[in-house]
């Protein structure tokens, strides 16, 4: 059986093709180390880095087209630029996860420091994102021969940028239709686009063998329009016919608001597509180019609110000449990546922010529209990190940062609905702080630090100190856990769910003593079972595991076990004192969780990287520990680790799909191979049974998930049998041996039924 990810067969091939690197060499370019798993997970990210290396060329290729359109001149069945194009859109469609588009969207704050604004783009294709940090990761993982992958996508995010682009949506041309000669006039137009809007002269371009002009085309804000002048181009429609059809369509938008669902009246040119009469009568370009639908929603969002698309009409006509500041306002209001960014990105959102709001001051809109931009900014506040606050301050209306002795402006002055966000979330920090400094002596509560519960819990102040007061109850004098207290509780933290959840996560990871964290893990659980809105909590577990994921922490396990319970719709081990997930688990399928198991794919699938990072670095622990001749004090317990990569591998057979089975596969490989390294290293034999559990759990798990090209995996198992009996004779081990060769069985049976996922 190849190591290559067997649903990708047909992707080596094109990689080939593409990047002139055979399997020998891409073998050699990932270094061996005793850690085969962790090998064979980076193999898995290979695979991906194949798809992704051609969305580089797809992005370098339409970026020559930008820098000089003379590569899209002459008959389309001769122009080798285009067409290798179309060949990279014909190989990227054969992936079989992805919805038949691409989207490429300006994001305006970079990761790392090295890079500006101006070329902050990532591009997303289906469960794939590239950006120019995961470029950097690809070029690690394949050696510097892979180094002018970096060039070509910087070089075609600055073209994008210098082009006014915000974002570039693509559908996936289909070969056998006409769909190749849209495209082909469509990156014409869009080749030659910014040098006729500033001349305000008509386009040039070839389409189906005839040479066609085209005149700019304007939207209802009456400013140039990409799409619409690409529609005109395709369908031969004349200026005047276009300017009353956006009228028209425009003014039946604003008169039929209260009759349309939201989805279909984004914008014109997004509506002329969705109206009855129009419909099927238009040639729809395969390219739209800073269309505000793909700013503010993502491709699987199902409903835009009316405020929301009022917010997004506003934000366009105030900086809409500024493709690329509208979509930083957009993000500092509706923006998802507030979780991770820093101080000076926060500075940065609140000032644009800010600068939005006055202009809504300015044009006096309605409460609802100006509610709708706090709202979504108070959102996004709540999750950023509290140590963020901390850094910031302000001085009257001047928004400020401490670095080191000097302060430095943020904004010179913000608003003052801002103003009253910043300060209390400020003051939820150290409101927070004394809450988990509950655990360590007495605390005094002050009126402000109620006020602040009371807003932040959505409760009234009375109900806020009812709630402290029941917190400190859980603890005695000394700071330990009182569970009897705690269980009579849980009825009225339940009220509270997620920032009390919050609160007595931070506990667990505090508690040391054995016998408190046991206890208080299974109060937690029963807490768990009373949850409401189950995806916040299991949202606070995982971040808290994928956190730091070049580390192991003794919260990993516990997150990733009530994770666990929060898959399934019923837990029969509620009422057990327990550290770890039952097995009998992996037999659960109608009484799983369907919502909070999609829930936790999505997580995991937007969080790969990160996921198989964390994976690699709790199994090079454990391989460590295995391989350490005596105890090592920094290390974790070879125990500990065990039960930890056993609950990951119950948690991703419990939610199966693509990101879950690659990693389930890569374990086997390791696991189920008698000759590996982690059953020759100086404590494997003495930590033998802990090793067969795993290679269990492993095994059904795949069974559970995998297809029939997964076979061969297992069966190489049950032909390596008398290889594993050789490593013990006694009749306990015998036993067990012979139980997992049960369940190779039982697993290749389930297999055999699944031709695909």
């Amino acid at each position: 059986m190849p190591d290559d990810i067997i649903l990708d067969e047909e992707a080596e091939r094109f990689f080939r093709e593409l990047g002139g690197i055979d399997t020998d060499l891409r073998s050699r370019l990932v270094p061996r180390t005793s850690d085969q798993m962790s090998d064979s997970l980076d193999r898995e990210e290979e695979q991906l880095d194949i798809w992704r290396i051609l969305l580089v060329d797809m992005v370098h290729l339409i970026g020559s087209f930008l820098s000089d359109g003379r590569l899209l001149e002459g008959a389309l069945s001769e122009n080798r630029t285009f067409n290798e194009l179309f060949s990279v859109f014909s190989k990227i469609s054969k992936r079989p996860i992805h919805d038949g588009s691409v989207l490429i969207r300006y994001r305006g704050v970079p990761k790392r420091s090295t890079l500006t604004g101006k070329i902050d783009y990532h591009v997303m294709f289906g469960d794939i994102a590239v950006d120019i940090d995961m470029v950097q990761n690809i070029v690690k993982r394949r050696g510097p021969d892979m180094a002018y992958l970096s060039g070509r996508i910087t070089q075609a995010f600055n073209l994008f940028s210098d082009n006014r682009i915000n974002n570039l949506y693509i559908r996936l041309p289909v070969d056998n239709s006409d769909d190749p000669e849209h495209l082909f006039a469509c990156l014409q137009i869009l080749s030659r686009y910014e040098a006729a809007r500033k001349t305000n002269s008509p386009i040039l371009f070839f389409y189906k063998g005839a040479q066609k002009f085209c005149p700019i085309m304007f939207n209802e804000m009456n400013r140039s329009d990409l799409n619409l002048t690409m529609l005109a181009g395709l369908n031969g429609l004349k200026p005047e016919f276009v300017h009353s059809l956006v009228q028209k369509v425009d003014d039946w938008m604003q008169r039929s608001a209260d009759n349309i669902a939201p989805t279909q009246f984004v914008n014109v040119f997004s509506a002329l597509f969705k109206i009855k009469n129009l419909k099927g009568k238009l040639i729809q370009p395969l390219i739209e180019v800073n269309n505000v639908q793909w700013l503010m929603q993502g491709r699987d969002e199902k409903e835009i609110t009316r405020e929301r698309i009022q917010v997004n009409r506003l934000v366009m006509d105030r900086f809409g000449e500024s493709p690329q500041k509208a979509a930083r306002v957009l993000n500092s209001v509706y923006g998802d990546d507030f979780k991770t960014i820093d101080t000076r990105d926060l500075g940065e959102r609140l000032h644009l922010a800010s600068d939005f709001l006055k202009t809504l001051d300015e044009r006096s809109e309605s409460e609802a529209v100006e509610q709708e931009v706090i709202g979504n900014i108070e959102m996004r506040l709540d999750v950023v990190s509290d140590d963020v606050f901390d850094d910031l301050f302000i001085d009257g209306t001047v928004l400020k940062t401490k670095i080191g002795e000097k302060e430095k402006t943020l904004s010179d002055k913000i608003h003052s609905r801002l103003i009253k966000l910043i300060g209390f979330f400020k003051a939820r920090s150290q409101t927070k702080k004394k809450m988990k400094s509950m655990l360590k002596g007495l605390i005094d509560f002050t009126t402000q630090d109620y006020e602040t519960l009371s807003k932040d819990f959505d409760i009234t102040i009375q109900a806020a100190r009812n709630l402290i007061r029941l917190l400190k109850d859980c603890f005695d004098a000394e700071g330990r856990f009182r569970r009897a207290a705690f269980e009579q509780n849980i009825p009225e933290f339940a009220r509270y769910e997620k920032k009390v959840f919050e609160f007595l996560l931070h506990y667990l990871k505090e508690t040391v003593s054995r016998n408190d964290r046991v206890a208080f893990l299974n109060s937690l659980q029963l807490l768990i079972s009373r949850l409401q809105q189950p995806q916040k909590a299991m949202s606070i577990l995982l971040d808290d595991f994928f956190q730091n994921s070049k580390s192991v922490s003794f919260s990993d396990r516990n997150s990733i076990m009530l994770s666990n319970l929060l898959l399934r719709k019923y837990n029969k081990e509620l009422n057990l004192d327990i550290e770890i997930t039952p097995e009998e688990v992996l037999l659960v399928k109608d009484g799983l969780a369907r919502d909070n198991v999609a829930f936790a794919i999505d997580i995991i699938t937007r969080n790969r990287e990160k996921f198989f990072e964390k994976v690699r670095t709790i199994h090079k622990n454990l391989v460590a520990g295995l391989g350490s001749e005596t105890d090592v004090q920094e290390q974790m317990p070879i125990r500990y680790l065990f039960s930890l990569e056993r609950e990951i591998y119950i948690f991703l057979s419990l939610i199966g799909g693509v990101t879950a089975v690659s990693v389930i596969r890569s374990a086997i490989k390791d696991y189920g191979n008698p000759d590996s390294d982690v059953y020759r290293l100086p404590k494997s034999r003495q930590n033998i049974s802990s090793l067969l559990q795993l290679l269990k759990v492993i095994i059904r798990g795949l069974g559970r998930n995998g297809i029939s090209n997964d076979i061969p995996l297992i069966e190489d198992i049950m032909a390596k049998q008398e290889q594993f009996l050789s490593f013990s004779k006694s009749s306990v081990y015998v036993e067990n041996i012979q139980r997992i060769m049960e369940w190779a069985g039982k697993s290749r049976k389930e297999m055999s039924r699944r031709q695909e996922y």
